[in-house]
Parts: C-alpha cells; sequence; structure tokens
C-alpha cells in the first residue's frame, strides 16, 4: 500500500468513526431518494389526470342531458300549443259540415288560440330549434286568422267554402314548415329521434308531441 493509499485509509477510517460517511451513501444517496421522489410525483399527475378526465366527462355528460330534456321539453310544450289549435280547426270544419257552427265556438276558439299564442311566446326555445320557434308562431297565427274569418262568415251566413279550403290550405303548410323547422333544429344538434306512426316522437325514451298535419 502506499503512502497515499494509507492516508486516505486513515481518514476514510477517521470519518466512519465519527459517523458522517456510510458506504452506501458514497455510491447511491442521493440518486435512490431521487428516484422515490420521482416515483411518487408521476402516481401523483395519473391520478390527478385521470380525475380531472372523469369529472370532465361527467359534466359533459350531464350538460348533454341537460340539453337534450330542454329541447324535448320544447318541442313537446309547442307541439302542443299547435296540435290544440289545430284540433280546434278540425273542430270547426266538422261544426261546418254538420251545421252546428255557434258564435259561441268561435268566440272560444279565437280565445283559446290567442291564449296559445301568447304561452308560446313565453316559451325559452332552445338555440337549436330557435329557428323554429317563428314557424311554430305563424302556425297559430294562421289558425287565429281562420277563426277570425269564419266567425265574420257565420256572422253573415255567407260561409265561403274557397275561402275556408285556403284558410285550411295555409294552416296545412304553415304546420308542415314548423315540422321541417324543428326536425332539422334536432338533426342540426345532433339529438336522435323516431317518428312515431301517429306522429310523435320519441326521444330518449320519452314520446313528445310534434305538429301534427291538419287532416
Amino acid at each position: 500500500m502506499t503512502p497515499v493509499q494509507r492516508k486516505f485509509k486513515r481518514q476514510m477510517n477517521q470519518l466512519k468513526r465519527e459517523g458522517n460517511v456510510y458506504e452506501d451513501d458514497i455510491y447511491h444517496p442521493v440518486r435512490h431518494h431521487l428516484k422515490v421522489k420521482q416515483g411518487i410525483s408521476v402516481i401523483g399527475v395519473i391520478i390527478l389526470v385521470i380525475s380531472a378526465l372523469s369529472i370532465a366527462r361527467y359534466i359533459y355528460n350531464d350538460y348533454q342531458v341537460h340539453r337534450y330534456n330542454r329541447v324535448a321539453d320544447y318541442v313537446h310544450q309547442s307541439g302542443e300549443l299547435v296540435n290544440a289549435g289545430n284540433n280546434r280547426v278540425s273542430e270547426a270544419v266538422n261544426r261546418i259540415n254538420t251545421r252546428q257552427l255557434t258564435d259561441d265556438y268561435m268566440l272560444m276558439a279565437i280565445s283559446q288560440t290567442e291564449t296559445s299564442i301568447e304561452q308560446l311566446d313565453r316559451l325559452s326555445a332552445p338555440r337549436s330549434v330557435t329557428a323554429a320557434k317563428e314557424r311554430l308562431k305563424e302556425v297559430l297565427d294562421a289558425q287565429l286568422d281562420f277563426f277570425k274569418q269564419l266567425q265574420i262568415q257565420n256572422r253573415t251566413h255567407t260561409l265561403n267554402n274557397k275561402s275556408i279550403n285556403y284558410s285550411l290550405s295555409t294552416i296545412r303548410d304553415k304546420t308542415e314548415q314548423a315540422r321541417y323547422a324543428l326536425f332539422r333544429g334536432l338533426d342540426d344538434a345532433k339529438i336522435q329521434y323516431d317518428i312515431q306512426k301517429d306522429g310523435t316522437v320519441r326521444f330518449r325514451n320519452k314520446e313528445i308531441n310534434v305538429p301534427v298535419i291538419v287532416p
């Protein structure tokens, strides 16, 4: 052993006796502890990412359900208003054919249709079916015009089949346009639905009303 080696050995033995140096610590102290810290950090990041994705997925799904329900509710409520008006139109035609049309019925039909127009105005249309709201209002306006003209003709005993048929044709056209606008809104929003034979729409296991064409 050379003098330099003997000196180094004495220094190392002295440090060991004082408790300052351990052989393992000379080669591995920092690297060993750094690996543990890095491992904990990576696991923490992974858990954080998974948690964030789960929360984001929950929020998105909840938003989608809320959006679907809003659209379904609007289509259902507005469809009921239009269909109720078209039922009144059909009843008026039946009364004409059976000569049972009365002024009282016309007053009731006009009043109820005006109320339906007000109710439609108060409904908040989701963005996807905003364009359809104007088409729906046009249907109700056409119904109201029909009842007012029919009231005048009935009071003056001047029922005119040509005029009546023209008004009915207008209501049919407006109703068809409203249906098209509603379905286009649902398609643009990528909302799936199935049209049933009776004219209703099945939407996320819920049946909703859409405007039905006047017979």
